[in-house]
């Protein structure tokens, strides 16, 4: 297998019926490409047209896991994947550079992923990545949303109402939430979390399995419920605000003095809680809950609920 059009552009290309796409090289058009079956890389390929749209409609893996990338130029063409992208066998990386709308599904590579214009999601999504980077906006509609990698760089509006779940790809990998964008960590700093909506239902940082640090380092006032989730290490520096749930899962250390507020929603602790600083709770007619000892490490200034 080899290049399409490397030579002399075709005006188009499409491959219509149901039967699997094998592409083993780059495909350049001056016009629309359309793959309607299942598409399987088999070497690094780059798809480019002029102006022009690439659609998938069903979709896209490598042939071994983690060893073929994707790169799409089509300028002011639209993208749309119909299909989950890597979901049986991951694709190295994926980047889609041209200025034109993107529709996506989830995606899943072992190395980065960019996507230069607007995305859209086609359904529920998770994006499953070592580094992402979002340079224009992105739109979630009812979907959840999630994104896993260990460096997240948003950089338009992030909009959605369905649940939404930022967290680390590596398990160690440290969170740090409103720092600076600089360091070794994965860091949302202050400007990408005020670019995510406020109607979102739920906001989750920190995976499941997630044994990184995670520090919030300023005061947060969100507009929805807020999960932490950390087994190493919750660290609080300031206060936090929400009108709906918190839940703190993993010991948490209070770095300054805080007050986590709801409005009549509850605030749970799975593990300990510690450091010598005010705790102040303030959930209304919303439940309380320790999982674990306070200030058994380190004794807190003072407690109140």
């Amino acid at each position: 297998a080899g290049a399409v059009g490397a030579t002399k552009s075709l005006t188009s290309l499409s491959i219509t019926g149901s039967g699997t796409i094998a592409l083993g090289g780059s495909v350049t058009t001056s016009g629309a490409q359309s793959y309607t079956g299942a598409v399987t890389l088999g070497a690094n390929t780059t798809l480019t047209t002029t102006d022009s749209n690439v659609t998938f409609s069903s979709t896209v893996n490598g042939t071994t896991a983690g060893s073929q990338s994707l790169t799409i130029a089509q300028g002011t063409g639209a993208v749309s994947f119909g299909g989950v992208v890597g979901g049986t066998t991951s694709l190295s990386s994926v980047a889609v550079s041209g200025s034109g709308a993107i529709t996506v599904r989830s995606v899943t590579t072992t190395g980065a992923q960019a996507y230069t214009g607007a995305v859209t999601l086609g359904a529920a999504s998770t994006f499953s990545a070592s580094a992402i980077t979002f340079s224009s906006t992105l739109a979630a509609g009812s979907h959840a949303l999630t994104i896993s990698a260990d460096e997240i760089d948003v950089n338009g509006a992030v909009s959605g109402t369905g649940a939404l779940t930022l967290q680390q790809l590596t398990a160690t990998q440290a969170i740090v939430v409103g720092g600076s964008a600089s360091t070794a960590a994965l860091d949302l700093t202050a400007t990408e979390l005020g670019r995510i909506a406020t109607t979102f239902s739920s906001l989750t940082l920190g995976a499941a399995s997630a044994s990184g640090a995670l520090t919030v380092s300023t005061a947060l006032s969100l507009n929805y419920p807020l999960t932490l989730r950390s087994s190493g290490a919750i660290t609080l520096t300031g206060s936090i605000t929400t009108p709906g749930a918190q839940t703190y899962t993993g010991p948490v250390t209070l770095a300054a003095s805080s007050t986590l507020a709801t409005t009549d929603s509850s605030v749970s602790f799975s593990s300990t809680v510690n450091g010598a600083y005010t705790l102040t709770v303030t959930a209304g007619s919303g439940a309380v809950s320790f999982g674990g000892i306070v200030g058994g490490g380190t004794a807190l200034t003072s407690l109140a609920v």
